[in-house]
């Protein structure tokens, strides 16, 4: 396959975001391509805008990665052909070891403005937090398409709650790292408001969606409540069907749990 990172001028934001969006709401996408796009705060350094594109055929440059590809300035990029574990092992090397990394998600209706937008309010987060030790933080943003969810359905139903028409959805992702037990609480209260802001801003502009991707949610965000009352309460039912005791509730550590939610 074919992908790789390239690393951006911070003027080229709104590039970046108006390329993402067409990607976004093509009626027809090419399915053998993905983008992974956002912008890094990185102290002593500050703003730098990055994409993540891949192609699962051996093409280089495919026209539906074509517009990331050609935006400028670019300060460097990787990319490449190689394999998903060499892919795989490139996204391991932006991890901080020893660090303290977290995920914070929400999720809204694909919008240029509201996503230029974000980004204010991502520097204004990234200013109050800088002094933190070992502080940095990551905006990003994941296409959920239409053609998505068609495919995904037409295998099936699942427990997301997702119909096609609340597509294209933008999986947002706010990623900090520091490195001070005593920053925890500033760290993840900032990140919190952050994502408060987002999604304050997506309610007035009419854009807000109550998914949250369970793998970048925070431990205090409601996950399964975002599938909605309907998928919420056959989850219930066939807890009480195979797990009558609720073991695997009570037991299993970590993670999100279906009778946690009130209904």
């Amino acid at each position: 396959m074919w992908g790789g990172s390239t690393f951006y001028g911070d003027t080229t934001y709104p590039a970046l975001v108006q390329a993402f969006y067409d990607f976004a709401v093509d009626p027809n996408p090419d399915d053998k391509a993905s983008i992974i796009m956002g912008t890094n705060w990185i102290g002593g350094v500050g703003e730098i805008p990055v994409t993540n594109l891949y192609y699962t055929a051996a093409i280089a440059n495919p026209p539906a990665l074509e517009p990331l590809v050609n935006i400028q300035p670019q300060l460097q990029n990787t990319l490449r052909f190689d394999s998903l574990f060499g892919f795989a092992q490139e996204q391991s090397n932006f991890n901080t070891d020893d660090a303290r990394q977290w995920f914070f998600t929400t999720t809204f209706k694909a919008d240029v403005q509201s996503m230029i937008d974000i980004r204010a309010f991502f520097l204004e987060t990234a200013q109050d937090l800088q002094s933190q030790p070992g502080f940095t933080i990551s905006l990003v943003f994941q296409p959920i398409t239409q053609a998505i969810l068609q495919s995904s359905l037409a295998k099936g139903e699942n427990s997301l709650g997702l119909s096609v028409s609340d597509g294209p959805l933008v999986v947002c992702l706010i990623n900090t790292v520091h490195s001070d037990v005593t920053s925890d609480d500033l760290v993840s209260a900032g990140a919190l408001n952050l994502i408060q802001q987002i999604e304050a801003l997506a309610e007035e502009r009419h854009l807000n969606s109550r998914y949250r991707f369970n793998n970048y949610a925070f431990e205090t965000q409601k996950v399964i409540e975002g599938y909605g009352a309907e998928s919420v309460a056959n989850l219930k039912a066939i807890s009480k069907k195979y797990d009558p005791t609720g073991f695997f509730q009570k037991v299993v550590t970590g993670g999100f749990k279906v009778l946690d939610v009130e209904t």
